[in-house]
Order: structure tokens, then sequence, then C-alpha cells
């Protein structure tokens, strides 16, 4: 259990510092589609997983991909949103994404033993 976090969470930190690079290289629009081809691909590794070791790979590289596309998105939606509604727009992506963590662990604890 403690592996599949820290995997994560470190393929979080990994992909937040190669976004950088990959965004000023390949252009943001590009970046964003490696990106989510990257999060589905992982994703279906680790559900499709034949062991831990293929799991674990797996939750790296999904990891890697979410990191990236947390600190990707809010920039490209600066640069394309107008400016009377940018904050909001923005603000708003933090938001829900805590609204989705508060609600996804809600759900784990409602139905857990």
């Amino acid at each position: 259990m403690g592996a599949t976090s820290a995997l994560f969470a470190g393929g979080c930190a990994f992909g937040a510092l190669f976004e950088v690079w990959a965004a000023d290289r390949f252009g943001r629009v590009r970046t964003l589609r490696m990106l989510c081809a990257l999060a589905v691909i992982t994703s279906a590794i680790q559900g499709g997983a034949a062991h831990i070791a293929m799991f674990l790979v797996g939750r790296f590289f999904n990891g890697v991909a979410v990191g990236a596309l947390l600190a990707l998105v809010p920039v490209y939606m600066v640069e394309i949103s107008p400016a009377a509604t940018r904050g909001l727009l923005v603000g708003s992506h933090g938001f829900l994404i805590v609204t989705g963590h508060v609600s996804a662990t809600a759900e784990v604890l409602g139905t857990s033993d």
C-alpha cells in the first residue's frame, strides 16, 4: 500500500518538473495531448496488471502524467481564457480538484468496513 502511494507521489513530483521542459520544447497543446494519452495508457496498465511490478510501474508513470497535467492545465487555462473570467476559471480548477478528492475519500469511508 505504501509503495503505490509513494510511487504515485514521486511520479507527480517528477511530472511537474518534466512539464516545464516539455511544454517549452513541444508546445502546450501537444504536451497536453501526450500527457492525456500517457494517463489513459498507464491507467489501463494499472487496471490490467498481471502482477505487482506491472502495477507499480503503471502507478509511477500515471503519477508523472497527473503531476504534469496538474501543473500545465492552469497555465494553459490562463493563456486561453478571457481576462474577465480568468481568475474564476483557474480558481475553479483547483476547487474542483479538491472537491473530487474529498468526494472520493467520503465514498471510500462510506463503503469501508
